[in-house]
């Protein structure tokens, strides 16, 4: 059994992470095709939204990595290891995603339009929803495999490992499929909601558990 600060901490971090990516998605606009079209949108729910995508990025991947220490040595780590790479994947990429969004965006917008500025703000723009069709996919392939992790071990219940792996499973195929922006924000939402109570069985998991035997000093018997 790890520290209970583990469970804890890690799992207020998923629970906190599950929550801002709902918000940042849910705040998102649909993406602007026109720098006109992103002057035209409120400056502050945009930038509330994205930095509630990067730090849910960030508090998801921290509270997947404490997740992880609990399959060490276990059947589910091999899955729990694989579900890490994926969150990392996704949740590196979702920031690289939204850091142009959040400077270069406006800094564009204040340029007074111009052919250069449109341009640019066209190309940034295609990179972006190029990172976003692998950054996604990849976030919720790790999700899935830290679902699979959930189903090796009986202290977390079945229902949400299986929860999870049909919301991986929905989420991947809407990913390729769905073009509708408020259907895949609803999907999202939901994903998030399911991060957020991963997290929360976390802490209840940590509270359950026995705590770990405190370390032997080296000098005590010979």
């Amino acid at each position: 059994m790890r520290h209970p600060s583990l469970y804890q901490v890690g799992g207020l971090a998923l629970v906190a992470g599950g929550i801002l990516l709902g918000v940042g998605i849910v705040l998102h606009a649909p993406q602007p095709q026109t720098l006109a079209a992103f002057a035209a949108l409120p400056r502050g729910t945009w930038m509330v939204s994205h930095w509630a995508i990067a730090l849910g990025s960030l508090l998801t991947l921290g509270g997947s990595i404490a997740l992880i220490r609990h399959f060490a040595g276990a059947s589910g780590e091999g899955w729990a290891a694989l579900g890490l790479g994926g969150v990392l994947l996704g949740s590196v990429g979702f920031v690289i995603i939204v850091a142009p969004e959040i400077a270069a965006f406006p800094m564009l917008a204040g340029m007074d339009g111009g052919v250069v500025a449109e341009h640019s703000f066209a190309a940034i723009n295609m990179g972006l929803m190029g990172q976003v069709a692998v950054a996604g996919p990849l976030f919720w392939l790790g999700i899935g495999g830290l679902a699979f992790a959930l189903l090796s071990d009986a202290a977390w219940p079945r229902g949400l490992a299986y929860a999870g792996l049909a919301i991986a499973a929905v989420e991947l195929v809407a990913g390729f499929a769905v073009q509708n922006f408020t259907v895949s924000r609803v999907l999202t939402l939901i994903g998030g909601l399911w991060i957020a109570a991963l997290g929360w069985t976390m802490m209840r998991v940590g509270r359950s558990a026995p705590a770990a035997a405190p370390a032997v000093g080296t000098g005590a018997s010979r």
